[in-house]
């Protein structure tokens, strides 16, 4: 009886397994994408900190320059630590 069912690539059931494993690919590049635009991003804001921190400290720009140059830095970077954290928990409950 075993020998006449059809190979499971040969069947409908394989079919739709590849359809929505596509699918699930394009999507998983697609956050993959996003996540790492927002990655790349994080990294600059804390790089751009760090060098008007050294300048300070340097002395080549006072204290209030400091912050008036930081401050929107770290508020955009709290704002994209954030939605990056919201992704991974998204994507986290996604799996389950």
């Amino acid at each position: 009886m075993i020998e006449n069912l059809p190979r499971f690539e040969e069947t409908k059931a394989y079919e739709l397994f590849s359809i929505y494993e596509k699918r699930g690919e394009k999507r998983g590049e697609k956050c993959g994408e996003k996540r790492g635009a927002m990655k790349g991003q994080q990294d600059a804001f804390i790089k751009a900190i760090r060098r008007y921190k050294l300048m300070n400290k340097n002395g080549e720009i006072d204290d209030l320059t400091l912050h008036k140059i930081c401050e929107p830095i770290k508020k955009d970077l709290k704002k994209i630590s954030k939605d990056i954290r919201e992704m991974l928990k998204r994507q986290k409950q996604e799996k389950q």
